[in-house]
């Protein structure tokens, strides 16, 4: 994550239009892990759990076909 930055390359497939490799580029990355907001922190009984963080990440896509609608699921490749 500390080598993605704003303006990198995205390659981007998306499942409604899975022959087409989409161009895109990074716009925007979060500044705190997804935990932080959460609005009911979990409790610490003393045990190490590993969790999971997720930082968001915004991407806009170059010249999406009309197959591509909002909410579909998609294989996102950051070049470094």
């Amino acid at each position: 994550l500390k080598d993605i930055e704003k303006g990198d390359s995205v390659d981007i497939n998306v499942d409604g239009d899975t022959d087409v490799t989409f161009e895109g580029k990074v716009e925007e990355i979060g500044y705190a892990t997804k935990s932080v907001f959460s609005s009911l922190p979990e409790s610490n009984t003393g045990n190490f759990t590993k969790v999971t963080q997720k930082v968001s990440v915004k991407i806009s896509i170059m010249n999406p076909s009309a197959k591509v609608l909002p909410g579909m699921n998609a294989k996102v490749k950051i070049s470094l």
